[in-house]
């Protein structure tokens, strides 16, 4: 049976992208894992207390205009942050923006659009940071629409 979104996921998409929206919802029906929107459209203050705190590199987040979304995997009936579970979402993500033609880009490998991976997630990740030189930044729980093909973010 597949997942599905409840009330406080539903709320936290408000403000985002129709497209973001679609790719979230099929991808919540195609993952093995589920997971929860724990965060989409975001203020000015908000992103600069993140910035401030080190779980953002940016004040120009795509979040500031609803193109982004962080989700976090709902196990056992709480959020998990084991990294095992995020490829399983991401794959998920990769899925829904292949079969919608929705470009993503997974916060775990911030440079390839996600429909252009492989299927091995994992590796992808090994891949990204090796080209960064181990100086990457993880984000497995942030997807953000990428409609152009520049690499910053």
């Amino acid at each position: 049976m597949p997942f599905t979104f409840g009330d406080r996921s539903n709320k936290n998409m408000n403000g985002l992208h129709p497209d973001m929206i679609l790719l979230a919802q099929l991808a919540i029906q195609l993952s093995e894992v589920d997971f929860a929107v724990i965060e989409g459209f975001r203020s000015p203050e908000r992103q600069a207390e993140l910035v401030l705190a080190g779980a953002s590199q940016t004040k120009m987040s795509k979040h500031l205009i609803g193109h982004a979304i962080d989700v976090a995997a709902y196990v056992h009936g709480t959020i998990c942050w084991d990294w095992p579970y995020y490829p399983k979402i991401a794959s998920a993500m990769q899925a829904a923006s292949k079969e919608l033609g929705i470009p993503v880009v997974w916060g775990a490998c911030w440079d390839r659009q996600l429909a252009s991976l492989t299927d091995d997630l994992v590796a992808e990740v090994g891949h990204y940071k090796s080209r960064r030189n181990g100086k990457a930044f993880i984000d497995s729980g942030h997807f953000e629409l990428r409609m152009d093909t520049g690499l910053t973010t």
